[in-house]
């Protein structure tokens, strides 16, 4: 989980293009809960995000949380999240990791019969599977490209076959 934040979290929005960090932002608000480990403070799993280090207002210094994270948001109305939740980091947010918020619901759902794990699993997971099919496409389109650079490299040395 960590590793998709570090790599794909680029937007505190849940319709950028970029689809993944739209999920990270969703995954915030759905399970109250704000990066991968409990936020503390000022330090903490965002400041390796390309969010933090590349292109959103963690890195102009706007925010150092997404809006996502704070406390009652909705996705109706994230985007209006006062500047003290996610502009210090300080209070009025979600502390909880959201690996905790995984591990939480788990357990709270453990013994009742009626509970559909799948929902459970698909709203932990869907962040890691979607990073999964992007590294499977990743594969395909090099083997696609290493094999339209051996045909061209072929017929550059034999016109004729």
């Amino acid at each position: 989980m960590k590793s998709s934040l570090d790599t794909n979290f680029v937007s505190d929005d849940i319709s950028s293009a970029n689809v993944t960090s739209n999920e990270w932002n969703m995954f915030f608000i759905d399970f109250e809960c704000c990066a991968v480990n409990a936020v503390t403070g000022p330090t903490n799993d965002f400041d390796t995000s390309p969010w933090c280090t590349t292109s959103g207002s963690c890195q102009r210094t706007d925010s150092q949380i997404p809006k996502a994270c704070c406390i009652g948001v909705t996705k109706d109305d994230y985007q209006s999240a006062p500047a003290s939740c996610h502009g210090s980091a300080a209070d009025k947010f979600n502390t909880k990791g959201c690996l905790e918020a995984i591990q939480e619901k788990l357990t709270e759902n453990r013994n009742q019969r009626d509970v559909d794990i799948d929902h459970v699993l698909s709203e932990g997971f869907r962040v890691v599977l979607m990073m999964a099919v992007c590294a499977i496409i990743s594969v395909f389109e090099i083997f696609a490209n290493c094999c339209g650079y051996r045909v061209t490299e072929k017929q550059k040395i034999n016109p004729h076959s």
